[in-house]
């Protein structure tokens, strides 16, 4: 801050706004008869001038003697008397004002002197000048205990005529804003009515904008958070945090993106986090099975984003029919007739559909109006086909389950590779896999093979396995081709280059579809109507887990699985179902 001293003096009269006079000029010596000259006047005092000298009484011609110059920060001298009249001579001039003190006060006006006897008046003494007043404060300042203080100074009350300190607060610094007491709260500290509170005080709200006492459920203590610095609670010995709550340890209730639920009847949350039962019902953490109509002989079931597509294989006058439903949602299915409808593959836009017997052709049903007629894309009278795939949107590769050339693709119509009874294919963009009956072309030996055809060289093909019994449903992974053995009942696993042994994952009661994911390789049992799952990866036969299990058997079907859900569908009892996967 800074102080400025106010002087007291008066340095010139305009600003002590005083009068003007003169000083006083010493005293005048007598003059001498007739004709003697005044004295000079004696010199002021230090506190102010001499009195002016009077006229020599009598002095014919002598003058009065000259004021001496006022004494140093002393008042102004008085003006001289006017010299008596001298006898018979001439009148003395007055003596002169003397000089105004520095820094001094106004001197006394001096008086005009006494005309002479018969002589001239003496001339009045010059008016003395006053001092000069001391200095004001500043118009940015005020005046505090003789001291000129900053008006924005704190410590003097930031109003222009208050000059005590503004009150201190904890925590904060002091500022003046519009002549008032401002404060603003330090680092970590936060204002709440007047006071400047810590941010990491949960009785005021952490570091919230407001300031209220941060809420705690039951069996749990409020705090501020380590992260967010805002409201939290920790629980309490003995419970753990599930949500927005404090849960007893051994609850089973599971925190689930933020929301406390119970997984064991939670149908979007059942079992685990995240795991939809997609219409089914939940129970002690499993999700039921979703069941719906599925018309007369349902067989191969396949899935995309949004429906799941089954071929009913019967002619057209019995149920035949291409039908779907949708996956999500309230079920609703929807059919579109065709003759005797084997096998069906999706591209992108389309269903592809493999009609066995009949006419044998391959056809198409748009996705986007599915009600209409299905419109061929290759009718050849092929040889009764059974199997078929879609490696991409502009290829479908099938098997014709009788005659010579029996592994065809479209377009261009090619024939791929002659084999005798093949009743399953799958592809990668490398190879096309398929599975024989055997050399007696009805399974009723273990002639059965797995084979390894090149897509682009058809005569590369190689022999993955041999010996099996009416070998089906062979699907292909990143690595290995799995398939059923159905009379003997095993599901198996071979390396697509060919290497190692065939290795048996899993024996069931007559197998009848397997399918893969990215952990496991799910198969149905015709012999007791259950689906189960087994680790793809296992070195021999492990003991399978029960995903569902059907209540009346024995029923056949096929299945499919996408990355949430196993579907199939049981042609005897005429449906088709899906349940969501177990926890893995």
């Amino acid at each position: 801050m800074r102080r400025v001293a106010l002087l007291t003096g008066c340095v010139v009269a305009v600003a002590c706004g005083g009068d003007d006079f003169s000083a006083n000029g010493g005293a005048g010596g007598s003059g001498a008869s007739q004709s003697g000259s005044g004295g000079a006047g004696g010199s002021g005092a230090t506190s102010g001038g001499g009195t002016g000298g009077s006229f020599g009484p009598g002095g014919a011609s002598g003058s009065a003697g000259a004021g001496a110059d006022g004494g140093s920060a002393g008042s102004a001298g008085a003006a001289g008397s006017a010299g008596s009249s001298g006898t018979a001579g001439s009148g003395a001039t007055a003596g002169s004002a003397g000089s105004a003190g520095s820094a001094g006060s106004a001197g006394s006006a001096g008086s005009a002197g006494s005309a002479g006897s018969a002589g001239a008046g003496g001339s009045a003494g010059s008016a003395g000048s006053g001092g000069s007043g001391g200095a004001g404060c500043l118009s940015t300042q005020k005046l505090c205990a003789d001291t000129c203080e900053n008006i924005d100074d704190p410590d003097f009350g930031c109003t222009a005529t208050n000059c005590d300190p503004c009150p201190a607060r904890d925590h904060a610094d002091i500022n003046c804003a519009a002549n008032t007491c401002t404060y603003t709260c330090r680092t970590s500290f936060k204002e709440c009515g007047s006071e400047c509170v810590p941010d990491d005080d949960p009785t005021t709200g952490c570091d919230n904008a407001d300031c209220n006492t941060c809420p705690a459920p039951g069996n749990a203590t409020a705090v501020c958070s380590a992260t967010s610095g805002g409201c939290d609670f920790a629980c309490n010995s003995n419970f753990r945090r599930c949500g927005d709550t404090c849960v007893a340890d051994g609850s089973p209730m599971l925190d689930c993106n933020g929301v406390c639920v119970d997984p064991t009847t939670n149908p979007e949350h059942c079992g685990a986090c995240d795991r939809n039962c997609f219409g089914g019902s939940c129970g002690l953490g499993v999700c039921g099975a979703v069941t719906v109509p599925a018309g007369e002989n349902p067989m191969e079931i396949t899935v995309n984003s949004t429906h799941a597509y089954w071929a009913n294989f019967k002619n057209v006058s019995t149920g035949g029919a291409l039908s779907r439903v949708n996956l999500y949602g309230v079920p609703s299915v929807e059919s579109r007739a065709i003759d005797s409808p084997r096998d069906v593959a999706l591209t992108s836009t389309a269903a592809i559909v493999a009609l066995h017997g009949g006419s044998d052709d391959i056809v198409q049903v748009p996705f986007v109006g599915f009600s209409s007629a299905p419109t061929t894309i290759l009718s050849t009278m092929e040889n009764n086909p059974v199997s078929l795939v879609a490696p991409s949107d502009t290829t479908v590769v099938w098997a014709n389950e009788m005659g010579a050339n029996s592994i065809r693709s479209y377009p261009p119509l090619a024939t791929l590779g002659s084999a005798m009874g093949p009743i399953s294919i799958d592809a990668d963009p490398t190879y096309i896999f398929y599975t024989v009956y055997g050399t007696d072309g009805l399974g009723l030996t273990p002639t059965g093979e797995i084979w390894r055809m090149e897509r682009a060289a058809p005569t590369n093909t190689l022999k993955l396995a041999d010996t099996q019994w009416i070998p089906d449903s062979i699907v292909a992974d990143g690595e290995h081709v799995y398939w059923v053995s159905r009379k003997d009942n095993a599901v198996r696993r071979a390396r697509k280059d060919g290497g190692g042994a065939v290795v048996d994952i899993a024996i069931g009661s007559n197998p009848y579809s397997v399918a893969v994911d990215a952990t496991h390789a799910y198969y149905l049992n015709a012999g007791d109507a259950t689906i189960y799952r087994v680790a793809k990866n296992v070195s021999a036969a492990a003991t399978p887990e029960v995903v569902y299990a059907h209540a009346t058997s024995p029923r056949t079907g096929t299945l499919t699985v996408d990355s949430e859900r196993v579907y199939w569908t049981f042609q005897l009892d005429k449906v088709a179902m899906w349940i969501t996967k177990p926890a893995p």
